[in-house]
């Protein structure tokens, strides 16, 4: 009869020390993105949110009417810790930034241009004596002729970005930077400033 006992003694101790040496859970990083998002209530009233934070109720094995579900996930603190709902409320956002944002003019966006001469810089082209009246980069000759430069016909030489043709791109580049500058700045100084959005009202709501 000992031998069992001493078994179970044994299996017990090894599953006790087991437990102790784990280490403990560790909370997500703190994000002072998902912190804004959340003082400004971008997690309330959210579908995407409601419903993730549901499932996770579900999975932990809580039941109960959807409301009173989405209460318990909000006192246990889930809207915070969820890794989707924090990287869906970064995004979410990153987005409303992104809406008051104001549209660059012509003048801004040569301004632009003028400082970033290498951006959408137009390469060098060529056209070779087998291909006439194809330009092609220096990359498409090194793919098309890997043994040997072709005899060149006619050379185009590289020219900075005009802005005709490339206002999309220079318009999409300019606001990624000041989207940039307005989230710095949202997160360091925790607002909104008139002269980075058009109506800082309408971001937050």
């Amino acid at each position: 009869m000992r031998r069992p006992m001493l078994t179970g003694a044994l299996l017990g101790a090894v599953a006790f020390l087991s437990d102790a040496m784990r280490p403990a859970p560790v909370p997500p990083t703190a994000s002072p993105a998902v912190e804004m998002a959340l003082s400004l209530g971008l997690d309330r009233a959210d579908a995407l949110v409601a419903r993730r934070l549901r499932r996770d109720m579900a999975f932990l094995g809580f039941t109960g009417d959807e409301d009173a579900l989405l209460a318990q996930a909000v006192q246990l603190g889930l809207h915070e810790s969820d890794a989707v709902v924090r990287r869906y409320l970064r995004l979410k956002l990153s987005r409303m930034v992104e809406a008051g944002l104001s549209t660059p003019t012509d003048a801004e966006m040569q301004a632009w241009l003028a400082a970033n001469p290498n951006r959408f810089r137009q390469p060098a082209r060529m056209q070779t004596v087998a291909q006439p009246g194809r330009w092609l980069t220096a990359r498409d000759l090194e793919r098309q002729y890997p043994h040997g430069p072709p005899e060149i016909l006619a050379v185009q030489p590289a020219r900075p970005a005009a802005l005709a043709g490339n206002r999309a791109r220079i318009r999409a580049a300019m606001r990624a930077e000041r989207r940039a500058v307005v989230m710095n700045r949202l997160l360091r100084d925790g607002g909104f400033r008139e002269e980075d959005v058009k109506t800082a009202g309408a971001v937050r709501e």
